[in-house]
């Protein structure tokens, strides 16, 4: 008899906690669909300088720069150091299909300007984007809103010497600014709020964050405003002598920064304002 009223207090706990994350799950995509559907209404798109497309839903760059600058308006440079390829003035919704830009295995110089880009999926690998990057170099990005993404702001997979500054983080379901398996990228003047907007699983964490690096080495991190973040402000995972400094964590749901398995002394990690990290 006792047995079965083991059991049977097992199979309610149980029960209550699919009914607690179900409730959790349905409150957390609730708010989130409705700040998305009132989305033209509040996103604060760049100014735009020049010419504008907002028209299109998907740029995929694949190591072809020179045949996209030469086919599209919105597409211009050399790709060299001081003519880069430029992406600007660009609006994109992904309609929750895609990464809304993405470069693969390009090593020309290139920038990414004043774009707009949201809604775009978590991709069948979790790393989609507003903007994503794969096996890329020499890439700097500047002045974006990455904004209300289903997945992340901005991902670097398996890249290297890029700069990510100035940007625009908003309300991404997962990180604004995910590296995986990345070296020697700067992430330098960004403000990252309110991001990893999604469920916790059985108190298990959600991966996403303000900033999230995960396997991933030499790379610097500066004057980053890092507020209002669902899980961590700074979350640092199974990575080595990154440069961390003079960032602001703002009132983190979790805490400022967590290291993961990182042993603290092989980072460079100082002048860091923590403020209101429960």
């Amino acid at each position: 008899m006792n047995g079965k009223k083991k059991v049977l207090k097992t199979l309610l706990l149980f029960f209550s906690l699919i009914l607690s994350f179900s409730c959790m799950f349905i409150q957390y995509k609730t708010i989130f669909n409705e700040a998305h559907k009132n989305l033209k209404y509040e996103i604060k798109t760049v100014v735009y300088k020049s010419g504008f497309w907002h028209d299109l839903s998907y740029i995929h760059i694949d190591n072809n720069w020179s045949v996209t600058a030469t086919l599209e308006d919105w597409c211009d440079g050399q790709g060299t150091w001081d003519d880069p390829f430029i992406i600007e003035n660009v609006t994109i919704n992904g309609l929750n299909s895609s990464s809304c830009i993405m470069i693969e295995n390009s090593r020309e110089f290139f920038k990414i300007k004043n774009c707009t880009v949201y809604n775009s999926s978590k991709g069948i690998d979790f790393k989609g984007a507003g903007i994503k990057l794969i096996n890329v170099s020499n890439g700097f990005l500047e002045k974006n809103n990455c904004s209300f993404n289903q997945g992340h702001g901005i991902s670097l997979i398996k890249s290297y010497n890029n700069t990510i500054k100035n940007n625009n983080f908003t309300y991404n379901e997962e990180s604004g600014i995910y590296l995986e398996n990345c070296t020697d990228n700067k992430v330098l003047d960004n403000l990252a709020t309110g991001n990893a907007f999604n469920p916790k699983i059985f108190f298990i964490m959600p991966i996403g964050s303000g900033i999230f690096l995960h396997s991933s080495d030499n790379n610097t991190m500066l004057r980053n405003n890092l507020t209002n973040n669902n899980n961590f402000g700074l979350l640092i995972v199974e990575s080595n002598r990154n440069n961390c400094s003079k960032n602001t964590l703002l009132f983190t749901d979790s805490q400022g920064e967590n290291w993961g398995k990182l042993p603290l002394e092989i980072a460079s990690v100082f002048s860091n304002e923590l403020m209101t990290c429960v």
